[in-house]
């Protein structure tokens, strides 16, 4: 292992050239210190251009626009990129379990490689919508140039002699506008500070692949890029603060003997002890056990851990990158970015014995220096030895994670919970949106599944009247609407009928077994009632992420019916009628007249008015149905949707 300079002299260096640079009054020579380039600080020689504005065109925000209902604007600026440390290799030991080294840990490829002399390719990259990356937000676009870099040799990782490298270049955003304001297309483009790759220049480079467009690799994070010429190497970057931050040139062996030193040093730790992503509760702390009705869990996936203290939920990484916890047994390391939630839980006879236990938890957690796992059991040992916490594994559900959109399910009553009341029913409505009845209301909810058969529910719509709601009828809601805190889900079809379990984040099972299909003819008998709309909040996204949820106007009705090829309905102040075509799931419903009715003396009428006319726009753009007990869906193709109940 190579001996590292003196962190002293380095400093005394670096305060020589600041004195120096600011006696001068002028830029450093071409020694040994160079600035980290400005924004006027753009070398000229071989860098490329920057893009050229692209041409304003029009695009829509929201739902489909009327033809002048979008602005556009093109606007010029810059952006900071993304740092995730200063000075990071020399501040990565190489002798200890606790080193840094960040942009080494997060970097999947690190290379040696060549930039074509040919004009990169323009890509343009949609962006992710936030919460949900597996759909795209045609609300922004990234603009991006691509070079196949020619690589010479690979530090970490493996690759193709060949692979495309993309930098971003700008991107374009849609403001989309409210009421009579239009929206506008925002263009941003980056300035030269960003350094661009030059064509023919031969870099050192920190990448990983790019989750909006699998298959190009883009810098891990700042400094990424370090020039390689006559035997030196620069760190090519913009600088956080451009004329006071300075980098010290370095030859290049010396720099690529550090980067492997720490690569060497982090590939001894780059295995976990502790399986990624399974689950532990807890079982004893300090040698007792919980209080009853607690229950406190902790997850490890890779450098990143969860879990609960009984009252509030936590998270964070480690400072290091590295996983938490290695193959030899010990912790990995200080924790960076730790987030938990702050609420006051209190115990049924009024006292602080839940917070003093999640306390005593979290002291516990922190004082931990090595684990052993034994079976099922994870156990946290402090630097005496002595153990002060043990988990036991969570069982896995029985079954598979099977697609969920399109099922309905009636929840089992095993315990007698619900007695004489109805059981709830969740049917899955499409790939976001859920849908149901309880004891006493109606829900709709949005829900989202990863991998692993991980669920989570969120939004939790309520609507329908609560007239005939008994208390305990509304604490049954309540009762199975917390339990929707779900947290990994399975279908279990060993037995004669298919069983659905849901597992809550208290470690509790919710069972649900299929609900009889309707017949096909179900939604030609008799009158459908309108119970509420709902639609996608497209501040949060462009799809259903949270629905928002709106109840009929109080004390009005509208209904529907269909006969054969005909729709029929009524409102308040109007009447409709239109064709209908029904094939499977899928409606078409064309022509829609609607006619008006007496209803001047009706109390709140602009309301009515606006209810009813929107009614009318939505049955014109309804695409899908499903029928789920006595409820019909009814589905716009931007997920708008409307909820009757059978009359």
């Amino acid at each position: 292992m190579r001996i590292l300079r003196s962190t002293a002299y380095a400093a005394l260096l670096l305060w020589a050239v600041i004195l120096a640079t600011v006696v001068c009054s002028g830029e450093p020579d071409s020694g040994d210190v160079e600035p980290a380039p400005g924004m006027d600080q753009m070398e000229s020689s071989g860098a490329t251009a920057e893009p050229a504005t692209a041409e304003p065109r029009q695009v829509q925000a929201g739902p489909p626009p009327t033809a002048t209902s979008v602005a556009l604007a093109v606007v010029a600026t810059t952006t900071e990129p993304l740092y995730i440390t200063t000075a990071d290799l020399d501040n990565a030991p190489t002798g200890s379990s606790d080193g840094r080294g960040k942009i080494v840990a997060h970097s999947t490829l690190i290379l040696i490689g060549t930039v074509p002399d040919a004009e990169p390719r323009v890509e343009r990259i949609s962006g992710r919508i936030l919460g949900d990356p597996s759909r795209p937000d045609p609300n922004w676009t990234t603009i991006a140039y691509v070079h196949d870099v020619q690589v010479e040799r690979y530090l970490k990782g493996s690759g193709p002699a060949t692979l495309p490298v993309m930098q971003a270049t700008g991107h374009e955003t849609v403001l989309p506008g409210s009421g009579a304001t239009p929206g506008f297309l925002n263009h941003v483009r980056y300035s030269a500070h960003h350094y661009y790759l030059e064509r023919g220049g031969r870099y050192l480079l920190f990448l990983r692949e790019s989750d909006r467009a699998p298959g190009l690799w883009l810098g891990t994070g700042e400094p990424y890029k370090y020039h390689l010429f006559e035997g030196r190497a620069r760190v090519r970057t913009p600088a956080r603060d451009p004329g006071r931050t300075f980098y010290i040139k370095r030859g290049e062996e010396d720099l690529l003997e550090r980067v492997q030193d720490v690569i060497d040093y982090q590939s001894a730790f780059a295995s976990s002890g502790i399986p990624n992503g399974i689950r532990w509760n807890l079982e004893s702390l300090d040698a007792g056990p919980l209080l009853e009705g607690t229950f406190i869990a902790f997850t490890v996936d890779g450098n990143s851990y969860g879990g609960g203290d009984g009252c509030n939920t936590f998270g964070g990484r480690t400072e290091s990158g590295l996983p938490v916890a290695d193959k030899n047994g010990s912790f990995s390391g200080s924790a960076q970015g730790t987030a938990e939630t702050l609420a006051l839980c209190v115990s049924s006879d009024g006292s602080d014995d839940i917070m003093k236990q999640a306390e005593a938890y979290k002291r516990a957690v922190r004082s931990g220096r090595t684990f052993e796992i034994e079976g099922d059991r994870l156990k946290i040992l402090d630097g005496s030895g002595k153990v002060r916490v043990v988990f036991v594994r969570r069982a896995t559900l029985s079954g598979q994670p099977v697609e969920l959109a399109g099922t309905q399910w009636r929840m089992v009553d095993e315990d007698g919970e619900y007695g004489d009341a109805p059981v709830a029913t969740l049917a899955f409505l499409n790939e976001n949106l859920a849908g149901g009845t309880t004891a006493c209301r109606d829900f709709v909810l949005d829900y989202r599944v990863r991998e692993g058969g991980k669920l989570s529910f969120s939004g939790r719509g309520r609507y329908g009247p609560t007239d005939t709601c008994t208390e305990e009828m509304v604490e049954l809601e309540r009762s199975f609407r917390r339990g929707l805190s779900s947290d990994d889900y399975a279908v279990d079809d060993s037995s004669a009928e298919s069983v659905l379990r849901i597992r809550t984040y208290r470690d509790e099972i919710l069972s649900f077994e299929p609900m009889p299909q309707a017949a096909e003819d179900r939604v030609y008998r008799g009158e459908w009632s309108l119970a509420a709309f709902t639609k996608p909040d497209r501040v949060n996204s462009w799809y259903t992420v949270y629905a928002e949820t709106t109840e009929l106007v109080r004390g009005t009705e509208l209904t529907i019916s269909f006969e054969e090829d005909r729709l029929l309905g009524h409102g308040e102040c109007h009447s409709y009628e239109g064709s209908v075509s029904i094939e499977g799931p899928t409606i078409e419903v064309q022509d829609v007249v609607v006619a008006e009715k007496p209803c001047d003396e009706i109390e709140g009428l602009e309301g009515i008015m606006d209810q009813e006319m929107r009614f009318a726009e939505f049955l014109n753009r309804a695409t899908s149905f499903r029928i789920y007990g006595d409820r019909l869906f009814v589905q716009t193709e931007d997920h708008d949707a409307l909820l009757f109940r059978a009359e």
